[in-house]
């Protein structure tokens, strides 16, 4: 069971002329349904959930006094005022050294001066990436809503969320990892558990963890499968569940990731597009290896090798083997790519050791690696075998001396 912590920001309070000093009034909040008279939202935040431990982040001004009076046991928390950049370094210095690691957080920014809800999400950030924490809530007390004398506390969680879905759309976006949107998919169904409403989007945290794996070890067919379910279901998705709004708002731009492929294309150039995608998320050593194997399935699609009935991977030895010694199959172009991208790889699977460039041969490595991915999109539109027929009744008779020597 993780630990429950409350962190309730305390003011100085409105100035009543009556009593000539600062104090909050006695109200009655509303929240989940419940009344509770309190002069503090902090305090009915305590009384409602419970919590195990309370910070209460003040500054020297704060009325500590009915800190004392309503809440009794808390950590005091002494923060400035925030005048300055300098301050408000020194806020956030303070609250993300708060003890709140793997724990549940209930945040109230009611009665904090105005500036400091601004980069609370910031600090919430910090909790999740860097604590392991779970933010709970993020309570504020709408005085300005009050009814029949009645003050709603609302939870501004969903504003919060919504920065995380858009971090983790732009992560997907940027670098291919899917992680972070299935996290908060699974989150919400568990939450929702059963809720007819949030079926629709039930298997999409699968398919983004898929997705995420197949990138990480340049799974290409797994890669493109997924992508073509994962728009398939984007494409279902109409109405979003209150609790999960945040996500239609970056439904569009997961839609466009999406729509980098035609999948009427032969498979080799939906591999060498995969290239390029991988390549511009700054995945390169994938992008290389399916670049690679754009260069061998060209051929086997070329040849319809695959009907033949023959294992793939003895096809691509074979092609490996001829594209090494039976050179005059082929377009001079097309053999010097691949020993380019040959050299590369070898590079690239022997993480650069030994490499006497240093950073400079890694840059000039990200460049060659561009100019290869470009170079063999002209290259194979060209039709780089130079002896179509010839070179299919040799790839065969070598695929057929390989067939025989597993039945000796």
């Amino acid at each position: 069971m993780k630990e429950k912590i409350l962190i309730s920001i305390l003011g100085k309070g409105q100035y009543q002329k009556e009593n000539q000093k600062y104090n909050y009034s006695l109200t009655s909040y509303k929240i989940e349904d419940k009344i509770i008279q309190s002069k503090l939202v902090g305090d009915a935040l305590r009384r409602l959930y419970n919590p195990d431990k309370i910070f209460i982040v003040g500054t020297v001004e704060s009325l500590w006094n009915l800190a004392d009076e309503y809440i009794k046991d808390y950590e005091k928390v002494i923060i400035p005022f925030g005048k300055n950049s300098e301050e408000f370094w020194k806020i956030f210095e303070v609250l993300t050294s708060l003890d709140v690691d793997n724990s549940e957080i209930y945040f109230d920014i009611t009665h904090g001066f105005r500036s400091l809800p601004l980069f609370i999400s910031t600090i919430l950030q910090f909790f999740k990436n860097f604590k392991n924490a779970e933010v709970k809530g993020v309570y504020y007390g709408i005085f300005e809503a009050k009814e029949e004398n009645i003050t709603p506390i609302v939870n501004m969680l969903p504003f919060i969320e919504l920065n995380q879905w858009i971090e983790s759309a732009n992560i997907f976006k940027k670098y291919g990892d899917g992680r972070e949107i299935a996290q908060l998919i699974s989150k919400k169904i568990r939450e929702h558990k059963g809720d007819e409403e949030y079926h629709p989007i039930s298997s999409l945290a699968n398919k983004f963890d898929i997705y995420t794996k197949s990138v990480g070890f340049a799974a290409a067919d797994i890669y493109l499968e997924t992508i073509k379910e994962i728009e398939e279901k984007l494409e279902k998705v109409e109405n979003v569940p209150n609790d999960i709004k945040s996500f239609s708002f970056i439904i569009d731009e997961l839609k466009k990731e999406t729509k980098n492929f035609d999948f009427n294309l032969p498979k080799w150039q939906l591999y060498l597009i995969l290239s390029d995608v991988l390549f511009h998320k700054n995945r390169y050593a994938q992008a290389l290896t399916i670049l690679r194997e754009t260069l061998h399935y060209y051929i086997i699609e070329e040849l319809n090798l695959l009907e033949q009935g023959y294992k793939i991977r003895d096809i691509d030895s074979s092609i490996g083997y001829i594209l090494k010694y039976q050179q005059h199959f082929f377009k001079k172009e097309f053999i010097k790519l691949v020993e380019q991208i040959k050299d590369l790889r070898n590079l690239a699977n022997h993480a650069f050791i030994g490499e006497k460039g240093g950073k400079k041969s890694l840059k000039k490595s990200i460049e060659h690696l561009q100019n290869y991915i470009n170079q063999a999109n002209k290259v194979l539109q060209e039709a780089p075998i130079i002896d179509k027929s010839n070179f299919k009744l040799f790839l065969l008779n070598e695929l057929e001396k390989k067939k025989r020597k597993y039945h000796k």
